[in-house]
């Protein structure tokens, strides 16, 4: 067993799950304590990981983790309960996949992580897909290290559980000459954290993230993106649409960073989130943490729309259905992130 496992365990009564500084004007917009119901997986031995293409897998050691163990109690909660941990080497350009799919019909913690190192001058293309269908409430983490001018293209499409609780991680380090260009779908959950970490180190990396969440019911969902420019003329541009119907509820924060040793970066930030709903709730919050002067761009921009009851009997009048409307919309939010 790892030792970082151990490590783990030892301080999950000691951490919060979130830390203040995470969430400078919105705060706690996670129900953390629905994963205090949870139990360690004590016992069960079981792997949601699948993976289709050349991989290559190594055995790991715990420098290779790059989430930290010991900051908050939900990453703590993620190593303490690990079902399963990869580490993948893409070698080859081409296409690949990494289905992660939850296992046990228990009320545990299930957690998952892949280490993905995209090795020099490779040009591959990635899906993934997450599905939580269990009682158990699903962690997975997914590191990605892009060598120098590698590129990678990747979807995600993501179905957290409408039953339990579940937290999901995605980190990027581009190392120079890297690009990365990302869609992410994902679709309601009971109470579904994700956090999206992106470093751009070295010199001309290039990253654009697109995401796209759509809440039905009585989903709720809190997205956190941060992305940090470290090196020379690397450019960012992330954009979040989000979708509330019925009493749904979703929120996408969104914070970009430049370093003071970042030279001749460009960032954008940009939310568009829509409320379909009476009772639903869609908030967008960019912002932008500049600590250099020698920047060529940096921009950041809210949208929040309500499509109010009376836009909807306009549109009933003109022969759609308020299902007409909904699903136009999420067309049209799908199209944007997966064309």
């Amino acid at each position: 067993m790892l030792s970082i496992v151990e490590k783990a365990k030892k301080l999950l009564n000691s951490l919060p799950y979130q830390l203040i500084r995470d969430s400078p004007t919105i705060a706690y917009y996670t129900e953390w304590k629905l994963f205090d119901e949870y139990r360690l997986p004590d016992g069960i031995k079981v792997s949601g990981i699948e993976i289709n293409g050349p991989f290559r897998e190594e055995m790991i050691k715990d420098s290779d983790f790059i989430l930290k163990f010991n900051d908050t109690k939900i990453h703590a909660l993620h190593y303490a309960s690990l079902m399963d941990v990869k580490k993948l080497v893409i070698e080859e350009s081409g296409e690949y996949k990494i289905t992660l799919s939850s296992k046990i019909n228990e009320k545990v913690l299930e957690s998952y992580h892949i280490i993905t190192h995209v090795l020099e001058g490779v040009k591959a293309k990635i899906e993934i897909v997450e599905r939580d269908e269990s009682l158990s409430s699903m962690i997975t983490v997914l590191e990605f290290i892009l060598h120098k001018n590698s590129e990678i293209e990747v979807v995600s499409r993501s179905a957290p559980s409408n039953v339990s609780p579940s937290y999901s991680a995605k980190i990027f380090v581009l190392n120079g000459f890297a690009k990365v260009k990302y869609g992410g779908l994902l679709e309601n959950g009971l109470m579904h954290r994700e956090d999206f970490f992106i470093y751009l180190d070295g010199e001309n990396s290039v990253a654009n993230v697109n995401i796209a969440i759509l809440g039905e019911g009585t989903s709720k969902v809190d997205y956190y993106f941060k992305g940090l420019l470290l090196g020379s003329n690397n450019k960012l541009k992330f954009l979040g649409l989000g979708l509330a119907d019925d009493e749904a509820y979703v929120s996408i924060r969104a914070i970009g960073e430049v370093s003071r040793k970042s030279k001749e970066g460009s960032i954008v930030v940009e939310s568009r989130t829509y409320n379909i709903g009476e009772k639903s709730k869609a908030i967008g919050a960019p912002l932008l943490s500049i600590r250099t002067d020698n920047i060529k761009e940096a921009r950041h921009a809210v949208s929040i729309s309500n499509i109010s009851p009376e836009v909807i009997f306009y549109l009933e009048s003109r022969g759609l259905t308020r299902n007409d409307v909904k699903k136009l919309l999420k067309e049209e939010l799908k199209s944007i992130i997966l064309s």
